[in-house]
């Protein structure tokens, strides 16, 4: 049982500028061989970065180290780099998706996830939720529409919209939405009740016990997913819904460089 949202707590103390008092986390730097060599290949001793966030649940070819950056100029920077050097690339033209390393503007902000944590913690979850995923959708539309629409009429998104997920979303204080870390996307178009059912689909992987417990109760995660695109989209259906698995189970083989 989840008591409360941690999340939502560290971001409590950051804005009441509590973070330093409550904080017991110490950087230790461990190394082999002579110490300025360890620290420079490190990046420390130069202070050139204010944070580093690593991720490595992936092939390695797509493991990458991400870097604000800490340089004289108008724009705070974030660099997304390969986190391992040397490494053979076999990224080739017929992969049905795409990876990139790139320089992003760092925008100062909120994530849309701490929208949604806010929600669960509401009584009137339903209404909120359902709001929100409104302008998620609005949001997907106005930034990726490619014009077109599929065979059974959902409007159809440019590939680039593929992770633009709740978490990969910043509301800015003018409350505009800014889509960030922009690693991934398709090779083509996808319909966009497929990155709404993205969105719900990690939303209830990683974050169940967060979600109002009578909403999950006596219900598949299918079933909730599928409840709520619907309040969108009425046609969606179980065969999109399979697809949809199809695709996602697809691209999860890809990012580990399994035979697909």
């Amino acid at each position: 049982m989840v008591f409360f949202n941690e999340s939502l707590v560290m971001r409590e103390l950051f804005n009441d500028e509590m973070l330093r008092t409550f904080s017991n986390s110490f950087l230790i730097v461990a190394y082999k061989g002579k110490k300025e060599k360890a620290l420079s290949s490190l990046g420390v001793k130069n202070h050139s970065w204010i944070a580093k966030h690593y991720t490595l649940d992936r092939h390695p070819i797509f493991c990458k180290k991400a870097t604000l950056v800490n340089e004289a100029t108008e724009e705070t920077l974030v660099k997304h780099e390969p986190a391992f050097s040397n490494l053979l690339i076999d990224k080739t033209p017929e992969d049905p998706f795409i990876h990139k390393f790139s320089t992003e503007t760092f925008i100062e902000g909120e994530q849309v996830i701490f929208q949604v944590f806010k929600i669960c913690a509401m009584k009137n979850f339903n209404s909120n939720f359902i709001g929100l995923l409104d302008k998620l959708n609005r949001f997907l539309l106005d930034e990726f529409s490619s014009g077109s629409t599929d065979e059974a009429h959902f409007p159809m998104l440019k590939g680039e919209s593929h992770d633009a997920m709740f978490w990969n979303i910043i509301e800015d204080c003018s409350q505009k939405w800014n889509f960030i870390d922009q690693e991934w996307a398709y090779r083509g178009e996808l319909p966009v009740d497929y990155v709404i059912w993205r969105n719900l689909t990690h939303l209830v992987l990683r974050y169940s016990g967060y979600i109002p417990k009578q909403l999950l109760e006596n219900k598949s995660n299918k079933v909730f997913i599928t409840e709520y695109i619907k309040c969108l989209y009425p046609m969606f259906d179980a065969g999109r819904y399979s697809n949809f698995e199809r695709i996602e189970k697809q691209f999860h083989r890809w990012v580990q460089k399994l035979h697909l």
